[in-house]
Protein backbone atom coordinates (compact mmCIF):
# COMPACT_ATOMS: atom_id res chain seq x y z
CA UNK A 1 0.00 0.00 0.00
CA UNK A 2 2.58 2.21 0.50
CA UNK A 3 4.18 2.38 -2.54
CA UNK A 4 0.96 4.12 -3.85
CA UNK A 5 1.13 6.87 -1.90
CA UNK A 6 2.10 9.90 -4.26
CA UNK A 7 4.73 12.22 -3.39
CA UNK A 8 2.07 14.84 -2.43
CA UNK A 9 0.60 12.28 -0.03
CA UNK A 10 4.25 11.63 1.56
CA UNK A 11 4.77 15.26 2.18
CA UNK A 12 1.57 15.32 4.01
CA UNK A 13 2.01 12.78 6.31
CA UNK A 14 6.03 13.63 7.17
CA UNK A 15 4.51 17.60 7.65
CA UNK A 16 1.20 17.01 9.34
CA UNK A 17 -0.55 20.14 11.08
CA UNK A 18 0.60 20.06 14.64
CA UNK A 19 -2.70 22.01 15.70
CA UNK A 20 -4.69 18.85 14.11
CA UNK A 21 -2.19 16.09 15.56
CA UNK A 22 -2.55 18.08 19.15
CA UNK A 23 -6.63 18.01 19.09
CA UNK A 24 -6.17 14.12 19.08
CA UNK A 25 -4.56 14.67 22.52
CA UNK A 26 -7.43 16.66 23.50
CA UNK A 27 -10.05 14.19 22.32
CA UNK A 28 -7.91 11.66 23.80
CA UNK A 29 -8.29 13.57 27.10
CA UNK A 30 -11.66 14.19 26.96
CA UNK A 31 -12.42 10.31 26.14
CA UNK A 32 -9.43 8.91 28.95
CA UNK A 33 -9.00 11.56 31.85
CA UNK A 34 -7.75 9.13 34.12
CA UNK A 35 -4.98 8.34 31.49
CA UNK A 36 -3.31 12.14 32.62
CA UNK A 37 -2.03 13.29 36.01
CA UNK A 38 -3.18 16.59 35.43
CA UNK A 39 -6.04 18.19 33.96
CA UNK A 40 -5.56 19.08 30.11
CA UNK A 41 -4.98 23.09 29.33
CA UNK A 42 -5.21 24.04 26.09
CA UNK A 43 -3.56 26.73 24.44
CA UNK A 44 -2.73 25.17 21.28
CA UNK A 45 -5.73 25.84 18.98
CA UNK A 46 -6.79 29.30 17.91
CA UNK A 47 -10.30 28.86 18.21
CA UNK A 48 -13.18 31.17 20.34
CA UNK A 49 -14.79 28.80 23.47
CA UNK A 50 -17.85 31.40 24.21
CA UNK A 51 -20.76 31.78 23.09
CA UNK A 52 -21.92 32.59 19.48
CA UNK A 53 -24.32 35.94 19.33
CA UNK A 54 -27.65 34.63 20.62
CA UNK A 55 -29.59 35.85 17.45
CA UNK A 56 -27.40 33.23 15.83
CA UNK A 57 -28.63 31.07 18.15
CA UNK A 58 -32.49 31.40 18.01
CA UNK A 59 -32.31 31.71 14.21
CA UNK A 60 -31.05 27.97 13.66
CA UNK A 61 -33.61 26.82 16.30
CA UNK A 62 -36.51 28.77 14.17
CA UNK A 63 -34.79 27.23 10.70
CA UNK A 64 -34.66 23.81 12.11
CA UNK A 65 -38.65 23.76 13.70
CA UNK A 66 -39.86 25.72 10.36
CA UNK A 67 -40.71 22.66 7.82
CA UNK A 68 -40.16 24.87 4.63
CA UNK A 69 -36.83 26.05 5.67
CA UNK A 70 -35.99 22.83 7.24
CA UNK A 71 -36.48 21.21 4.16
CA UNK A 72 -34.80 23.81 1.88
CA UNK A 73 -31.76 23.02 4.49
CA UNK A 74 -31.61 20.20 3.32
CA UNK A 75 -31.06 20.60 -0.06
CA UNK A 76 -28.06 22.07 -2.35
CA UNK A 77 -27.79 25.80 -3.13
CA UNK A 78 -25.09 26.74 -5.50
CA UNK A 79 -21.13 26.83 -5.27
CA UNK A 80 -21.65 30.48 -5.00
CA UNK A 81 -23.53 30.21 -1.67
CA UNK A 82 -27.86 30.84 -1.02
CA UNK A 83 -28.68 33.79 -3.02
CA UNK A 84 -30.40 35.11 0.00
CA UNK A 85 -26.85 34.64 2.01
CA UNK A 86 -24.99 36.65 -0.54
CA UNK A 87 -27.40 39.29 -0.72
CA UNK A 88 -26.97 38.91 3.78
CA UNK A 89 -23.80 39.28 3.34
CA UNK A 90 -23.49 42.26 1.65
CA UNK A 91 -25.67 43.72 4.51
CA UNK A 92 -23.48 42.61 7.22
CA UNK A 93 -20.46 44.23 5.63
CA UNK A 94 -21.70 47.18 5.31
CA UNK A 95 -23.54 47.48 8.67
CA UNK A 96 -21.10 45.75 10.86
CA UNK A 97 -17.53 46.80 9.15
CA UNK A 98 -18.47 49.83 6.81
CA UNK A 99 -17.78 48.23 3.81
CA UNK A 100 -19.49 48.27 0.52
CA UNK A 101 -19.38 45.36 -1.66
CA UNK A 102 -21.38 44.12 -4.77
CA UNK A 103 -23.00 40.42 -4.03
CA UNK A 104 -20.85 39.71 -7.64
CA UNK A 105 -17.77 39.88 -5.81
CA UNK A 106 -18.45 37.31 -3.24
CA UNK A 107 -18.09 33.77 -3.34
CA UNK A 108 -19.49 31.30 0.28
CA UNK A 109 -17.35 28.42 1.17
CA UNK A 110 -16.56 26.07 3.30
CA UNK A 111 -14.53 28.55 5.77
CA UNK A 112 -11.69 30.73 4.92
CA UNK A 113 -9.34 27.15 4.67
CA UNK A 114 -11.39 25.90 1.70
CA UNK A 115 -11.55 29.11 -0.01
CA UNK A 116 -8.07 29.46 0.26
CA UNK A 117 -7.29 26.03 -1.39
CA UNK A 118 -9.65 27.23 -4.33
CA UNK A 119 -8.01 30.44 -4.34
CA UNK A 120 -4.64 28.90 -4.86
CA UNK A 121 -5.45 26.06 -7.07
CA UNK A 122 -7.24 28.97 -9.27
CA UNK A 123 -3.83 31.29 -9.82
CA UNK A 124 -0.76 28.69 -8.99
CA UNK A 125 1.01 26.42 -11.44
CA UNK A 126 4.06 24.50 -10.72
CA UNK A 127 7.35 27.22 -11.27
CA UNK A 128 5.24 29.93 -9.71
CA UNK A 129 5.96 31.65 -6.96
CA UNK A 130 4.06 33.22 -3.56
CA UNK A 131 5.25 35.37 -0.64
CA UNK A 132 4.09 34.50 2.59
CA UNK A 133 5.24 36.66 6.09
CA UNK A 134 7.25 35.04 7.89
CA UNK A 135 5.92 33.79 10.95
CA UNK A 136 2.65 33.26 9.20
CA UNK A 137 -0.56 30.88 9.67
CA UNK A 138 0.97 27.00 9.59
CA UNK A 139 -1.42 25.34 7.38
CA UNK A 140 -0.67 27.79 4.13
CA UNK A 141 2.35 26.71 3.95
CA UNK A 142 0.85 23.06 3.88
CA UNK A 143 -1.90 23.92 1.34
CA UNK A 144 0.52 25.85 -0.91
CA UNK A 145 2.79 22.30 -1.22
CA UNK A 146 -0.10 20.27 -1.50
CA UNK A 147 -2.30 21.98 -4.01
CA UNK A 148 1.01 22.82 -6.26
CA UNK A 149 2.21 19.42 -5.93
CA UNK A 150 5.58 20.60 -4.45
CA UNK A 151 6.53 22.46 -7.66
CA UNK A 152 5.49 26.12 -5.90
CA UNK A 153 7.75 28.27 -4.69
CA UNK A 154 7.16 29.53 -1.24
CA UNK A 155 9.07 32.57 -0.48
CA UNK A 156 9.04 33.92 3.18
CA UNK A 157 9.00 37.99 4.51
CA UNK A 158 10.54 38.44 7.48
CA UNK A 159 8.19 40.15 9.44
CA UNK A 160 9.50 40.20 12.95
CA UNK A 161 13.66 40.93 14.07
CA UNK A 162 14.85 41.11 17.18
CA UNK A 163 11.91 40.34 18.94
CA UNK A 164 10.09 43.66 17.29
CA UNK A 165 7.20 43.95 14.27
CA UNK A 166 8.82 45.44 11.36
CA UNK A 167 7.59 44.51 8.00
CA UNK A 168 10.36 46.29 6.05
CA UNK A 169 8.66 47.09 1.96
CA UNK A 170 11.73 47.16 0.72
CA UNK A 171 12.75 43.93 1.45
CA UNK A 172 9.15 42.92 -0.08
CA UNK A 173 10.06 44.33 -3.17
CA UNK A 174 13.73 42.08 -3.55
CA UNK A 175 11.27 38.93 -3.18
CA UNK A 176 8.90 39.77 -6.11
CA UNK A 177 9.90 38.17 -9.78
CA UNK A 178 8.46 37.89 -12.79
CA UNK A 179 7.17 34.50 -11.39
CA UNK A 180 5.35 36.20 -8.32
CA UNK A 181 1.73 35.40 -8.32
CA UNK A 182 0.49 36.33 -5.11
CA UNK A 183 1.11 38.15 -1.99
CA UNK A 184 -0.33 36.43 1.39
CA UNK A 185 -0.95 38.69 4.61
CA UNK A 186 -2.84 37.91 7.58
CA UNK A 187 -3.80 40.90 9.80
CA UNK A 188 -3.79 40.41 12.73
CA UNK A 189 -1.27 38.13 12.80
CA UNK A 190 -1.15 34.17 13.06
CA UNK A 191 0.86 33.00 15.00
CA UNK A 192 1.77 36.89 16.35
CA UNK A 193 -1.20 38.56 16.93
CA UNK A 194 0.73 42.02 15.32
CA UNK A 195 -1.23 44.15 13.25
CA UNK A 196 -0.65 45.76 9.80
CA UNK A 197 -1.05 49.61 9.52
CA UNK A 198 -2.13 51.61 6.43
CA UNK A 199 0.88 52.79 5.59
CA UNK A 200 2.53 49.33 5.13
CA UNK A 201 -0.66 47.11 4.03
CA UNK A 202 -1.14 49.99 1.08
CA UNK A 203 1.91 50.07 0.24
CA UNK A 204 2.14 46.35 -0.25
CA UNK A 205 -1.21 46.19 -2.42
CA UNK A 206 0.90 49.12 -4.41
CA UNK A 207 3.91 47.33 -4.84
CA UNK A 208 1.85 44.02 -6.41
CA UNK A 209 -0.57 46.41 -8.58
CA UNK A 210 2.78 47.67 -10.09
CA UNK A 211 3.90 44.17 -11.13
CA UNK A 212 0.53 42.70 -11.73
CA UNK A 213 0.33 40.79 -8.45
CA UNK A 214 -2.00 39.36 -6.69
CA UNK A 215 -2.56 40.23 -3.19
CA UNK A 216 -4.55 38.18 -0.48
CA UNK A 217 -5.75 39.42 2.89
CA UNK A 218 -6.44 36.95 5.42
CA UNK A 219 -9.37 38.94 8.08
CA UNK A 220 -10.20 36.01 10.23
CA UNK A 221 -9.24 38.11 13.79
CA UNK A 222 -10.81 41.74 12.24
CA UNK A 223 -13.21 41.60 15.35
CA UNK A 224 -10.42 41.16 17.46
CA UNK A 225 -8.32 44.63 17.26
CA UNK A 226 -6.90 46.05 20.75
CA UNK A 227 -4.49 48.81 20.04
CA UNK A 228 -5.51 51.93 18.76
CA UNK A 229 -8.01 52.45 15.66
CA UNK A 230 -9.22 49.84 13.96
CA UNK A 231 -7.41 50.14 10.49
CA UNK A 232 -9.51 51.85 8.10
CA UNK A 233 -8.65 49.09 5.34
CA UNK A 234 -11.22 47.03 6.59
CA UNK A 235 -13.75 49.55 5.54
CA UNK A 236 -12.52 50.79 2.13
CA UNK A 237 -14.01 49.15 -1.03
CA UNK A 238 -12.08 46.61 -2.51
CA UNK A 239 -8.92 47.11 -4.46
CA UNK A 240 -8.70 45.76 -8.01
CA UNK A 241 -5.69 43.38 -7.10
CA UNK A 242 -6.99 42.82 -3.62
CA UNK A 243 -8.64 39.34 -2.44
CA UNK A 244 -10.17 39.04 0.99
CA UNK A 245 -10.66 35.99 2.76
CA UNK A 246 -13.08 36.38 5.58
CA UNK A 247 -14.33 33.41 7.92
CA UNK A 248 -17.64 34.08 10.20
CA UNK A 249 -15.52 31.07 12.44
CA UNK A 250 -14.09 33.84 14.76
CA UNK A 251 -15.95 36.71 15.06
CA UNK A 252 -19.47 34.89 15.25
CA UNK A 253 -17.61 31.51 17.13
CA UNK A 254 -19.29 29.21 14.67
CA UNK A 255 -15.71 27.49 13.56
CA UNK A 256 -17.78 24.22 13.30
CA UNK A 257 -20.25 25.78 11.15
CA UNK A 258 -17.16 25.68 8.34
CA UNK A 259 -18.91 29.31 7.04
CA UNK A 260 -16.09 31.47 4.97
CA UNK A 261 -16.97 33.94 2.01
CA UNK A 262 -14.10 35.61 -0.73
CA UNK A 263 -14.38 39.22 -1.42
CA UNK A 264 -12.53 39.72 -5.20
CA UNK A 265 -12.85 40.22 -9.09
CA UNK A 266 -16.07 38.83 -10.09
CA UNK A 267 -14.02 37.32 -13.08
CA UNK A 268 -11.55 35.11 -10.28
CA UNK A 269 -14.67 34.36 -8.45
CA UNK A 270 -15.76 32.75 -11.38
CA UNK A 271 -12.30 30.39 -11.83
CA UNK A 272 -12.71 29.61 -8.38
CA UNK A 273 -16.29 28.92 -8.45
CA UNK A 274 -15.60 26.11 -11.39
CA UNK A 275 -12.89 24.61 -9.44
CA UNK A 276 -14.84 24.76 -5.91
CA UNK A 277 -17.83 22.75 -8.14
CA UNK A 278 -15.09 20.09 -8.22
CA UNK A 279 -13.30 20.16 -5.02
CA UNK A 280 -16.51 20.55 -2.56
CA UNK A 281 -19.77 20.67 -4.75
CA UNK A 282 -21.24 23.68 -2.71
CA UNK A 283 -20.86 24.98 1.18
CA UNK A 284 -23.64 23.99 3.53
CA UNK A 285 -26.80 25.11 3.45
CA UNK A 286 -28.81 25.25 7.06
CA UNK A 287 -26.21 27.66 8.40
CA UNK A 288 -26.35 30.24 5.77
CA UNK A 289 -30.40 29.80 6.14
CA UNK A 290 -30.00 30.89 9.65
CA UNK A 291 -27.71 33.61 9.38
CA UNK A 292 -30.50 35.27 6.82
CA UNK A 293 -32.97 34.84 9.17
CA UNK A 294 -30.71 36.21 11.63
CA UNK A 295 -30.17 39.26 9.84
CA UNK A 296 -33.61 39.66 9.17
CA UNK A 297 -34.33 40.29 12.71
CA UNK A 298 -35.61 44.25 14.16
CA UNK A 299 -32.80 45.34 16.36
CA UNK A 300 -30.33 42.62 15.18
CA UNK A 301 -27.52 44.93 13.46
CA UNK A 302 -27.47 46.35 16.76
CA UNK A 303 -26.82 43.93 19.12
CA UNK A 304 -24.60 42.29 16.72
CA UNK A 305 -22.72 45.79 16.65
CA UNK A 306 -22.82 45.73 20.30
CA UNK A 307 -21.06 41.75 19.89
CA UNK A 308 -18.39 42.58 17.32
CA UNK A 309 -17.25 45.86 17.88
CA UNK A 310 -17.74 46.33 21.51
CA UNK A 311 -17.92 43.49 24.18
CA UNK A 312 -15.53 41.05 21.27
CA UNK A 313 -12.69 43.55 21.58
CA UNK A 314 -12.80 44.15 25.31
CA UNK A 315 -13.43 40.97 26.34
CA UNK A 316 -10.25 39.24 24.51
CA UNK A 317 -7.89 42.39 25.31
CA UNK A 318 -8.49 41.96 28.78
CA UNK A 319 -7.16 38.40 28.40
CA UNK A 320 -4.48 38.96 26.14
CA UNK A 321 -3.09 41.47 29.09
CA UNK A 322 -3.81 38.75 31.39
CA UNK A 323 -1.07 36.18 29.67
CA UNK A 324 1.46 39.21 28.77
CA UNK A 325 1.26 40.20 32.74
CA UNK A 326 1.83 36.34 33.68
CA UNK A 327 4.25 36.07 30.85
CA UNK A 328 6.25 39.37 32.29
CA UNK A 329 6.96 37.45 36.08
CA UNK A 330 8.56 34.19 33.97
CA UNK A 331 12.03 34.19 33.15
CA UNK A 332 14.36 33.60 29.69
CA UNK A 333 11.47 34.82 27.36
CA UNK A 334 10.28 37.03 25.24
CA UNK A 335 7.28 37.85 23.89
CA UNK A 336 4.91 39.79 21.11
CA UNK A 337 2.13 41.99 22.99
CA UNK A 338 -0.59 41.02 20.57
CA UNK A 339 -2.39 44.49 18.81
CA UNK A 340 -5.26 42.18 18.03
CA UNK A 341 -5.98 38.12 17.72
CA UNK A 342 -6.21 36.26 20.33
CA UNK A 343 -2.37 34.79 20.28
CA UNK A 344 0.73 35.76 22.71
CA UNK A 345 4.26 34.44 20.28
CA UNK A 346 7.13 34.07 22.32
CA UNK A 347 10.72 33.61 22.44
CA UNK A 348 11.93 30.41 24.21
CA UNK A 349 15.25 30.49 22.59
CA UNK A 350 16.38 31.03 26.38
CA UNK A 351 15.48 27.90 27.58
CA UNK A 352 15.88 25.45 24.73
CA UNK A 353 16.40 25.95 21.08
CA UNK A 354 14.15 23.56 19.39
CA UNK A 355 10.40 24.69 19.61
CA UNK A 356 8.82 21.02 19.01
CA UNK A 357 10.99 19.62 22.28
CA UNK A 358 9.69 22.67 24.44
CA UNK A 359 6.20 21.89 23.07
CA UNK A 360 6.02 18.27 23.62
CA UNK A 361 8.37 18.02 26.86
CA UNK A 362 5.38 20.73 28.36
CA UNK A 363 2.79 18.54 26.78
CA UNK A 364 4.00 15.31 28.57
CA UNK A 365 5.47 16.56 31.77
CA UNK A 366 2.62 19.50 32.98
CA UNK A 367 -0.17 18.77 30.73
CA UNK A 368 -0.34 22.20 28.73
CA UNK A 369 -0.63 22.28 25.29
CA UNK A 370 0.90 24.68 22.96
CA UNK A 371 1.70 25.30 19.35
CA UNK A 372 5.71 25.29 17.91
CA UNK A 373 7.05 28.13 16.46
CA UNK A 374 8.97 26.06 13.61
CA UNK A 375 5.26 24.86 11.98
CA UNK A 376 4.88 29.42 11.42
CA UNK A 377 8.24 29.48 9.89
CA UNK A 378 10.07 30.32 13.02
CA UNK A 379 11.89 28.11 15.19
CA UNK A 380 12.69 28.72 19.18
CA UNK A 381 9.13 30.84 19.21
CA UNK A 382 6.01 29.32 20.51
CA UNK A 383 2.25 30.22 20.07
CA UNK A 384 0.20 30.47 23.03
CA UNK A 385 -3.36 30.68 21.71
CA UNK A 386 -5.59 31.77 24.93
CA UNK A 387 -8.77 31.11 22.82
CA UNK A 388 -10.13 28.25 24.50
CA UNK A 389 -9.78 30.00 28.25
CA UNK A 390 -11.84 33.35 27.91
CA UNK A 391 -14.30 32.18 29.59
CA UNK A 392 -12.17 31.05 32.57
CA UNK A 393 -9.47 32.77 33.73
CA UNK A 394 -8.34 30.94 36.63
CA UNK A 395 -7.82 28.07 34.05
CA UNK A 396 -5.46 30.56 32.44
CA UNK A 397 -3.44 31.40 35.69
CA UNK A 398 -3.30 27.70 36.38
CA UNK A 399 -1.98 26.91 33.11
CA UNK A 400 0.53 30.19 33.12
CA UNK A 401 1.94 28.92 36.38
CA UNK A 402 2.24 25.36 34.59
CA UNK A 403 4.23 26.89 32.42
CA UNK A 404 6.62 29.09 34.49
CA UNK A 405 7.30 26.16 36.74
CA UNK A 406 8.58 23.98 33.60
CA UNK A 407 10.44 26.92 32.01
CA UNK A 408 12.21 27.26 35.79
CA UNK A 409 13.32 23.21 36.05
CA UNK A 410 14.82 23.94 32.78
CA UNK A 411 16.84 26.94 33.70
Amino acid sequence: MKSLISQVARYALENPSSIREIMNVVADFRKHPEKYPRRLIYFGGGWPQDSPPEPLRRALIEVMEDKEDFMLAARYPPTRGDPDYLEALVVYEREIFGREVEESELLSGLGSTDLAAGLFFSILDPGDEIIITNPCYLNYTRQIEIIGRLGVNIKRWQTIKNGKFIPDLDELQSLITDKTKLILLVTPGNPDGQVFDERVLDGVVDIASERGILVAIDVAYRAFHYEGEVPSYLSRPRRENEVWIVTLSKELRVPGWRMGYLVADPSLLRAIETIQQAMTLCPAHPQQLAFVRMLSKDGVIEELQDFLLEKTPKKYQKVASLVCDELSKTPNIQYLRPSGGFYVFFDIRGIMASSKKFVSQLLDEWQVALAPGIDFGMEGWVRLSFAPVVEDQELLKEGMERIRRFILSKT
